[in-house]
């Protein structure tokens, strides 16, 4: 996931942005690209570790779903937006979003102990970063005509089911390879992911993003409050 922001924080650090930037800002976003390229580093490196120790087959992961979720809604907004802008408004939602998912990881007893003390420096950075794009999205979402507020206000619930809904395509490809059947397999998926109460938790852990949406103004148009209000958001 972190090779989604090298090109931005780049860009933002260039002073490439469609926004204007002070110099602050520029060190802050290139402060975060290091920091990704740390994180990218040591998950690549314990991904690896694991991947040997446990004896598991990393082709069964494929593409996670929001990475196969962006490229389809670029491919079909790209002649009504900019696909950096689209990518540019995925990152500053997914690294408002992040931050919360990590500092639950660290504390939970269900995950292995190695997973908790690898990840449990994480947060951390991740909350400054948190701090940077949701200063940032308000900036971005007012230099929006109103035209493509009205064609991003359609994207971005999307954007957030992206990235907090169930993978289940990764699921069913993790339970064939252990052994079920493709009926069982979507029997225990169907089992598991009951649609009301998956639209509540991606609800529940969207909140810091749709806070920021809220204060941004984004759902001060009524259509894009519709569009929120579709998806189960709001």
């Amino acid at each position: 996931m972190d090779g989604v922001y090298f090109p931005f924080c780049s860009l933002l650090a260039q002073g490439q942005a469609p926004i204007s930037m002070n110099i602050e800002q520029k060190h802050d976003a290139l402060k975060i690209y290091c920091d990704e390229g740390g994180h990218a580093l040591f998950v690549e490196l314990f991904s690896k570790q694991v991947q040997e120790s446990f004896e598991l087959n990393r082709s069964v992961v494929g593409r996670p779903q929001f990475d196969r979720t962006l490229e389809r809604i670029i491919l079909e907004n790209q002649t009504r937006l900019s696909p950096n802008l689209m990518r540019l408004f995925f990152v500053t939602i997914s690294e408002t979003l992040v931050t919360k998912i990590l500092n639950n990881v660290p504390n939970d007893p269900a995950v292995a102990d190695v997973v908790r003390d690898v990840i449990g420096d994480h947060p951390a950075d991740e909350a400054l970063h948190s701090a940077y794009f949701r200063k940032l999205f308000p900036l971005l979402w007012n230099n929006l005509t109103a035209y493509e507020q009205e064609e991003m206000g359609q994207i971005l619930p999307q954007f957030v089911w992206a990235f907090l809904g169930p993978d289940r395509q990764f699921e069913y490809s993790v339970l064939r390879s252990m052994g079920f059947n493709a009926k069982d397999a979507e029997g225990i998926l169907e089992e598991v992911y009951v649609p009301a109460k998956i639209a509540q938790e991606v609800k529940q852990a969207a909140k810091p993003t749709l806070k920021m949406f809220e204060s941004a103004g984004v759902f001060s148009l009524p259509i894009i409050e519709q569009f929120f209000a579709d998806r189960e958001l709001i």
